[in-house]
């Protein structure tokens, strides 16, 4: 069996129910702390939206049941069932997918022509293997990967999806998945989620002054809370590329510490993925994080960054709607 990277959550569910619903330290480089109480560096009490705990309930519930059909019936009989899109495990848009342990595909109900096809390289629009990455998890045990895929609820338009994914022994593994997308909503502090398009913007208005003026300047506007770059609860946020906070307003005690290692509370090491798509040029990061403008509830954020130079990159995040589908 492949060994799993070290630096996702490898949990269960009964532990991720217990961070959901306990606490999360609030130490990431990409969210803005409010006016409260809180003392800087001390654990951030942090209750998950309905919405998203439900979501994450019934997922590892309908793979928790499908596991035990696969145990109880065998791989033959449970693959059978699997890909039968009228069978017991597809329900309206939730369904099972499997593998074995070397990528290749063993169940995908509306997608059959991929049967006994490697995808084990395949990457997401924002460059993330993620069937490697899903593979890896489950060869842990079990535990969830975020990822873009398309939603064919929503003319298969690319959404942020979180998936949990299990062994079922050491040569196969099953999940399913959820978007985390949903109805409109106000996003924190009043201010609606803006948009990709918006948020990129943004950045790159960010990026380009940071270009045009020296770094200690241009970090030193970006630090600024009443600047022109920070916008109500949305900010421009500063890191070098050893994961080490040179801006983030709001947080001014965590300048100069390292987030390099910072997680969500599905495991995802955000911070190392944002660092690896600057390096590359920039793009968008999603990831589960406390929304400080609604009692830090966990909720689903989008973060787009871009590099300035070698030596530094800068990025903005905004809270999405929450999760209202699974699949």
């Amino acid at each position: 069996m492949p060994e799993g990277k070290k630096f996702l959550m490898r949990s269960l569910y009964p532990l991720l129910v217990f961070v959901l619903g306990v606490f999360l330290v609030c130490a990431a480089g990409c969210v803005q702390e409010s006016e409260s109480s809180h003392t800087p560096g001390e654990p951030t009490l942090a209750t998950p939206s309905p919405a998203v705990q439900s979501g994450t309930e019934e997922l590892v519930g309908f793979v928790d049941e499908a596991l035990a059909y696969a145990r109880a019936h065998g791989q033959e009989a449970a693959l059978v069932e699997f890909n039968d899109p009228r069978g017991s495990f597809v329900r309206g848009d939730r369904y099972i997918f499997a593998y074995d342990f070397q990528g290749t595909v063993l169940a995908l109900p509306f997608q059959p022509e991929l049967l006994g096809t490697n995808r084990m390289d395949i990457l997401d629009i924002n460059g993330r293997p993620y069937i490697r990455d899903m593979a890896e998890v489950a060869a842990t045990g079990s535990g969830f990967v975020q990822y873009m895929y398309t939603n064919p609820a929503k003319g298969y338009t690319y959404e942020p999806k979180l998936s949990y994914v299990a062994a079922v022994d050491e040569n196969w593994w099953l999940g399913s998945g959820m978007y985390l997308s949903g109805a409109n909503r106000t996003g924190a502090i009043g201010m609606a989620p803006m948009t990709k398009e918006q948020l990129k913007r943004f950045v790159e208005s960010a990026v380009s002054f940071a270009r045009q003026t020296d770094r200690k300047s241009a970090i030193a506007q970006f630090q600024n809370k009443t600047g022109p770059f920070v916008e109500g609860d949305l900010y421009i946020y500063a890191l070098d590329y050893q994961g080490n906070v040179l801006a983030l307003p709001f947080q001014p005690e965590r300048v100069g510490t390292s987030m390099l290692d910072a997680t969500d509370v599905t495991g995802q090491p955000f911070t190392r993925v944002e660092i690896d798509i600057a390096r590359k040029g920039g793009g968008f990061v999603y990831y589960l994080y406390p929304n400080p403008g609604r009692n830090f509830t966990v909720e689903p954020k989008m973060s787009y960054v871009q590099n300035v130079d070698d030596t530094y990159w800068i990025g903005a995040g905004t809270y999405l709607p929450a999760a209202n589908s699974t699949v």
